[in-house]
């Protein structure tokens, strides 16, 4: 037995410590942080694209920009190509910064355009330059790379303009794993908030943090806005402790068989092992069959952190949710605020649509639209997991 549950862990240590990532949910995924600096404005930019997980250099991705005077307009103040000479990539990802004259204009837009011309993919997002983004930039101290969640002490700044003041302030929150689909009703509940402690710091001051939580980071403390960013455990995005690794088992597993697990001492790390050897092996009824899952299940976990996360873990938005039970979805389509991802199930299409909300923590806030018809489905996939139909 000690033999099996050796072989199992380290299965599950190669499928999350070491997986080699499949291609994420959409082609090319493109955020941004535009920083006021008076005359000029940086704008820092994270590409993701899929191909560059496994590639070499990135000589065939052209970014370009076109900047309008308002959201409606056709006028075009300026337009121009974004030089990567100096992006830095990490796996899948490309980070590069901009600086471009301000515009005065306080309706003002810019356009990024991110081609990869080797597999005829592209995609565009449009940002405020002007009114309503009066956001600091959260960048990695080492690398200025823009990031939306941290380790515990790792080397952070703030960039905004003139080394302004930020103020930032610590909630201490888990938030829950997200709804089923056909969860219609208690979703709009919204939990207390308490802020458990502040601080302050300029603009530009490398600074580390050390507990775990939701920040909240304001510029104006007037505003109800701000941005906010995650410090995570220490084994995020890729969870290798064994409570990390039991709590997204919620999405395929009740009550009953999660809570005996999470209710074992927290320092009994082989109990924990242990009990969750025996969960996967209960599952899959062999253990070939389980070895796979526990790789493929905490495979998507771990890209569901990494592609997902905002002012929670990405496994427990409604995006990671679907990412995690469904797996990568067939294709995208992205319009008007909305992303409708398209799985095809025996031969049926099955369309699940994640609409864009006001977030006072971020700008990337998706909900899942809900309905009661997708329970048939939801069940059926939850229950492909259960029976180990999942893997072959």
């Amino acid at each position: 037995m000690k033999k099996l549950l050796h072989i199992l862990f380290f299965t599950l240590c190669l499928g999350v410590c070491q997986s080699t990532y499949a291609l994420p949910p959409t082609p090319i995924y493109i955020r941004a942080q535009v920083v006021d600096k008076m005359t000029t404005q940086q704008i820092f930019l994270n590409i993701t694209v899929p191909r560059l997980e496994k590639a070499s250099n990135f000589d065939n991705i052209l970014v370009t920009y076109w900047i309008k005077a308002a959201p409606n307009s056709n006028e075009i103040l300026k337009r121009d190509t974004i030089s990567l000479a100096n992006a830095q990539k990490d796996g899948a990802a490309l980070n590069v910064s901009v600086e471009i004259p301000a515009t005065g204009t306080k309706t003002a837009m810019i356009t990024v355009k991110v081609t990869d011309q080797e597999v005829l993919q592209e995609a565009q997002e449009e940002f405020f330059l002007g009114a309503g983004n009066n956001f600091p930039a959260l960048l990695l101290a080492d690398n200025n790379t823009l990031i939306d969640y941290a380790l515990p002490k790792e080397n952070l700044k703030f960039l905004s303009n003139d080394q302004q003041t930020v103020f930032v302030y610590r909630i201490k929150q888990d938030f829950l794993p997200a709804q089923p689909p056909m969860q219609t009703d208690g979703l709009n509940t919204t939990p207390e908030l308490k802020v458990d402690s502040s601080f302050q710091i300029k603009a530009g001051e490398v600074f580390q943090v050390q507990g775990k939580g939701l920040y909240f980071a304001q510029l104006d403390t007037n505003s109800v806005y701000g941005f906010g960013f995650r410090v995570t455990a220490d084994d995020f995005p890729k969870y290798k402790t064994v409570y990390n690794l039991i709590e997204p088992l919620v999405y395929i597993s009740d009550y009953s068989e999660i809570s005996p697990m999470q209710r074992l001492k927290q320092e009994d790390a082989y109990g924990k092992k242990l009990a969750l050897d025996q969960y996967w092996l209960n599952l899959a009824k062999d253990e070939t069959k389980a070895k796979r899952m526990i790789k493929l299940y905490y495979q998507r976990v771990n890209e569901a952190n990494r592609y997902f996360t905002t002012y929670k873990e990405g496994w427990r938005t409604d995006m990671g949710m679907v990412y995690i039970v469904f797996g990568r979805p067939e294709s995208i389509v992205r319009f008007q605020g909305q992303e409708q991802w398209l799985y095809r199930y025996y031969g049926q299409d099955i369309r699940l649509t994640f609409v864009k909300r006001n977030n006072q923590f971020t700008r990337q806030h998706y909900e899942l639209v809900r309905d009661a018809k997708l329970k048939e489905v939801w069940y059926e996939m939850v229950e492909r997991w259960r029976l180990g139909l999942i893997v072959r």
